[in-house]
């Protein structure tokens, strides 16, 4: 299958700001983005001095300096601050050259100051995602029309990571025929993406990094405190930093709270099932359930019979509920708990749950994010993976007291 690139008028427009005025171009995101596919995209019919990190050993090479433009793939690889600061040294000594940097990390440190001064333009992952257009634009570079609900569906499942898109469209465009977008060419498109991550990235991890991925996952979101319980290595406070600095995996919910990429996490979720007995899992949940008892992050859920539903009866079981773990509190283990958030997930198609839980004051955490992607097992005989999305929601006691008073 001949390649054809998408290249984003926001990229375009960092790369012509780059080539005018800029010293560095830097793109930043974590593996399947195709970080290296749009770089030399953006450089043919240019010369350049390609270095490449995978293949040095973790030791930067001598750069000749004798192209225009330098370009270094996988720069997470130098982890040497004696490397970074000869790369900083060499740039700066240099203004008449271009360098070209990517990355599955976040900018180092020593390089940012070319960043305040503008001399550094960033391509990161909100950059190379997929939007409709470009889902739309590179299938019909293969002569594959989609409709606008199959596009729909697509970005839907793939969340815009370049990856999942393309590996859906080699699927579909087999050499001997044409295939429809359907339930069966998601499932193919995630296996095949996950087992790429298996090879390309996780496995490359040493054992104590691809443990404390695994047994992160299990949770929404998470802090240090949570990874230490949960992991029980001291070093884990360690090993977090090194993530952080050396890939682009973990997101951001607020100062001290990560979350993992939404596909990446999918992904450990599927070889925890795999890696993991149901034993081994439960004693994973149970240490973090010890962070939540002792940080006070409690969730309520709710189940009611088919012939009792819309009769009024959970609604008021819930308000209740809350109105006293909110007010004078539980007792549990002889230890009175009182609470001043709880959360609630749910499918996100359960529409009459959402409604109820909203009708109660619940509202949706992190409402620009979108329902959460959670995976629900995996057979490998008939490499079936069922994906289903989820979507959490949130109500605090002030609000929640504010609301009753108003309502009565």
């Amino acid at each position: 299958m001949d390649r054809y690139v998408i290249i984003k008028k926001t990229i375009k427009t960092k790369f012509d700001e780059f080539m005018d005025h800029g010293r560095i171009l830097y793109f930043g995101a974590p593996c399947g983005f195709g970080k290296t596919t749009v770089a030399f995209e953006l450089l043919r019919g240019k010369k350049i001095e390609l270095i490449s990190g995978l293949e040095t050993d973790g030791i930067l090479p001598e750069i000749k300096l004798n192209r225009d433009i330098v370009m270094i793939d996988d720069l997470q690889q130098f982890q040497e601050n004696e490397d970074l600061q000869k790369l900083n040294e060499l740039i700066r000594d240099n203004p008449q050259k271009k360098f070209v940097l990517l990355s599955r990390g976040s900018v180092p440190g020593v390089l940012r100051a070319f960043q305040y001064t503008g001399d550094m333009m960033v391509i990161g992952v909100r950059d190379l995602l997929f939007n409709r257009d470009d889902i739309r634009q590179l299938f019909l570079g293969y002569n594959i029309k989609l409709t606008d609900s199959e596009v729909n569906e697509m970005l839907k499942e793939s969340i815009g990571y370049p990856l999942g898109v393309v590996v859906t469209l080699q699927c579909m465009n087999r050499a001997d025929s044409q295939r429809a977008f359907d339930s069966d060419i998601v499932k193919e498109a995630y296996h095949e993406v996950f087992l790429y991550f298996e090879a390309a990235i996780y496995h490359r991890f040493d054992l104590p990094i691809r443990r404390l991925l695994l047994e992160l996952a299990s949770f929404d979101n998470f802090d240090y405190e949570l990874a230490r319980m949960v992991s029980g290595d001291p070093n884990t406070g360690e090993l977090l930093d090194w993530i952080q600095k050396n890939t682009t995996m973990l997101l951001y919910d607020g100062i001290r709270q990560f979350r993992f990429w939404p596909q990446f996490r999918d992904f450990l979720l599927w070889e925890l099932e795999r890696k993991y007995s149901s034993q081994k899992k439960n004693a994973v949940l149970v240490r973090g359930g010890m962070y939540y008892e002792l940080n006070g992050d409690y969730e309520i859920e709710f189940y009611i019979a088919k012939k009792n539903r819309r009769k009024g009866y959970c609604e008021e079981a819930c308000k209740a509920v809350i109105k006293t773990i909110f007010g004078e509190g539980v007792s549990v283990d002889h230890n009175q708990i009182t609470v001043d958030r709880l959360y609630a997930t749910t499918l996100a198609e359960n529409t009459p749950a959402v409604e109820l839980l909203k009708k109660i004051g619940f509202h949706r955490d992190n409402p620009e994010d979108g329902p959460i992607l959670v995976m629900q097992g995996f057979v490998d005989e008939d490499k079936q993976i069922y994906i289903y999305p989820v979507t959490k929601l949130v109500v605090e006691k002030d609000l929640f007291f504010t609301d009753l008073a108003l309502i009565q």
